[in-house]
């Protein structure tokens, strides 16, 4: 009976770390995606792509939105060598169910270097909304040149986590609405 009960517990513990594995790995997955997917665009200057990936929420709460996404295919100089990947950088997920309604965000940090400079991007996105789906896409980036940056942290933004698109230039002591 012993060994009976013990059997279970090890099985029980390794379905749920591996469920959690499971969910680390996806968590740095979407990250990744949609980091490839942004970097893609920069690389093509296509700003239309990285308003698609937007909510909806995003693109109504940010007055300059448009010119945001062309502010920000600009401003990313250079070919792209290398980046980093959710995992290296870090990613956090945030969980919410209320009323039987799941929402879940995901937070992730990214380092892209190319031939003329090295920046650092926050994303926040959402990737479950069952309350509201508006809210379903990319809520913010962040990104600033790693000269502006103490390199010692993970970028995080500016921390106000403003929905939109925010480009923190070297003379600036907030990011651009």
């Amino acid at each position: 009976m012993a060994l009976i009960v013990a059997s279970s517990f090890f099985l029980n513990s390794c379905a749920l770390s591996n469920s959690s594995n499971t969910m680390i790995t996806d968590n740095n997955k979407v990250a990744d995606e949609t980091f490839i997917q942004l970097i893609q665009a920069i690389e093509s200057k296509d700003d239309s792509l990285i308003k698609a990936d937007f909510s909806i929420t995003a693109h109504s709460e940010q007055v300059n939105f448009d010119e945001m996404a062309l502010k920000l295919v600009e401003f990313v100089q250079g070919e792209v060598i290398s980046y980093t990947s959710a995992e290296e950088s870090g990613v956090g997920a945030e969980y919410k169910k209320e009323n039987g309604k799941m929402r879940k965000m995901i937070q992730s940090s990214f380092c892209v270097e190319t031939t003329e400079n090295k920046y650092y991007i926050a994303i926040k996105e959402c990737v479950i909304d069952e309350k509201n789906n508006n809210n379903v896409g990319l809520m913010s980036i962040y990104i600033i040149e790693a000269k502006n940056w103490d390199e010692g942290y993970v970028y995080r933004g500016d921390g106000l986590q403003e929905l939109g698109i925010h480009i923190v230039e070297q003379d600036e002591e907030d990011s651009t609405n």
